[in-house]
């Protein structure tokens, strides 16, 4: 019996200093509301034990009371340490993350590398979207959803400015995802040139060289000096014309291919519908003597520099300048899928086009030339006999007709009343003069002419 009173006594001695020893840790981790908040920091707060309140709250920081809690601050104070941030603006880990940013991402707001992976929680993208932590809390996009907005565009493929970069490429940069013109420059961030290569921030995201550094492969070449598609031509004059830097048969430049998709034409324009927008233009193309592209508000059009230069107008064609018998310089157009042409730039020159006069016998004579107007006046040989006047300028080309015997090049010299003239071409300039292009003449039969 004594033995057994021994063993009682000493089991229940056993059983008391376990009490003992485990009582303060029960006590200091009682949680009776169950909202993973000590019921002693609750107490000290004056918050419920019995109706959990760790999604409130109450001082309107932006941090709920179990943010709080682990962040260290108080539920009742906005700004607990009285430094002029407010509680969910703070960053208790100092990772670079604040702690209401922190709450968003899911990061720890105690441990500056929640997972431990090396990388600072700030530096994270758990959505892979292009942005980090960090940046998507600036740009109130969500860090743990890719596509916040669910338009089908990743955030980071966003143009949230729309500045012709993406929210990625402005961080790249250090512009503002956010402001168009971060500089206040006046010129938009797409369109800037920061490292001085000559080729734009889009321009240089375009090829995949380094935006910030002008010699991105570091060879001693910038980057706009550079040719890489091997076609003979530098990346900067590539995107000045239009040509793609990246395409070594784009437009003729350097290999003699074709743009895929892009027409080239010249010729005289035949008309011009205003309704429909179609420009037919004649060409000197045996196989494809005419040519219909599509003409809308975007094509562009620009003067020449044919023609005297007295003659270039001082503003800007517009669509009233395509009149039949105008010349095409150049025009750019863009083969759409239904396989019609649209019309990118149109140069047209400063005249409106030739106008030859071919034959083998006389076809006008000279009534008068006077040289100091440079005024050639004609008469035509035909039966109505109409008299004209023409410009003989520097361009003006002469030759004598076949079968004429002379000891000199025809010249303006010879343009002498009486002189016959075989063909003559011209062109119109704008204010309706007509510039003779070529003469060709035949001496005035008592032979003063040579």
């Amino acid at each position: 019996m004594r033995s057994g009173s021994r063993f009682v006594l000493a089991a229940v001695a056993a059983f008391v200093i376990l009490l003992a020893g485990t009582a303060p840790a029960m006590a200091k981790t009682a949680d009776r509301n169950h909202n993973k908040i000590p019921d002693k920091w609750e107490k000290k707060y004056h918050l419920s034990l019995k109706k959990s309140q760790a999604k409130k709250d109450a001082d309107h920081d932006g941090l709920t009371a179990i943010n709080e809690y682990l962040a260290g601050t108080s539920p009742r104070l906005k700004d607990t340490d009285r430094d002029g941030v407010r509680d969910g603006l703070e960053d208790r880990d100092g990772d670079g993350l604040v702690n209401l940013a922190e709450v968003k991402a899911k990061t720890s707001i105690r441990v500056a590398d929640t997972d431990k992976d090396g990388v600072l929680d700030s530096a994270e993208d758990p959505d892979s979207d292009g942005l980090t932590n960090c940046q998507e809390f600036a740009l109130e996009t969500n860090p743990r959803v890719a596509d916040s907005d669910h338009n089908g565009v990743n955030d980071g493929d966003e143009d949230f400015d729309e500045d012709g970069l993406t929210n990625c490429q402005e961080y790249v940069v250090g512009t503002d995802p956010e402001a168009e013109d971060t500089n206040d420059d006046g010129t938009f961030d797409c369109d800037e040139d920061f490292d001085g290569d000559v080729l734009t921030n889009l321009e240089e995201f375009t090829i995949g060289s380094d935006p910030l550094v002008a010699d991105s492969d570091h060879n001693g070449t910038s980057d706009g000096d550079e040719d890489f598609d091997g076609d003979g031509r530098c990346n900067s004059d590539e995107f000045f014309e239009g040509t793609d830097p990246l395409v070594p048969d784009s437009i003729e430049d350097g290999d003699g291919g074709d743009e895929q998709g892009v027409e080239q034409i010249s010729g005289t324009i035949a008309a011009f519908d205003a309704e429909t927008g179609i420009l037919t233009i004649e060409t000197d193309d045996e196989d494809v003597p005419t040519v219909d592209v599509v003409v809308n508000e975007d094509t562009m059009l620009v003067w020449g520099e044919d023609g005297p230069d007295a003659d270039m107008p001082a503003d800007d064609p517009t669509i009233d300048d395509l009149v039949p018998g105008a010349f095409v310089e150049d025009l750019t157009a863009e083969e759409l899928d239904d396989g019609s042409l649209l019309a990118d730039d149109i140069t047209l020159a400063t005249y409106a086009g030739e106008d030859p006069l071919p034959g083998d016998d006389i076809v006008a004579q000279v009534v008068s030339f006077d040289s100091d107007s440079s005024i050639l006046t004609l008469m035509s040989t035909d039966e109505d006999g109409d008299v004209y006047d023409v410009v003989v300028d520097d361009s003006t080309q002469f030759a004598w007709a076949d079968g004429t015997a002379a000891d000199h090049d025809a010249s303006a010299d010879d343009l002498i009343e009486d002189a016959g003239i075989t063909s003559i071409e011209t062109r119109t300039l704008r204010n309706g003069t007509h510039a003779a292009t070529m003469i060709v003449l035949v001496p005035v039969d008592d032979g003063s002419a040579w």
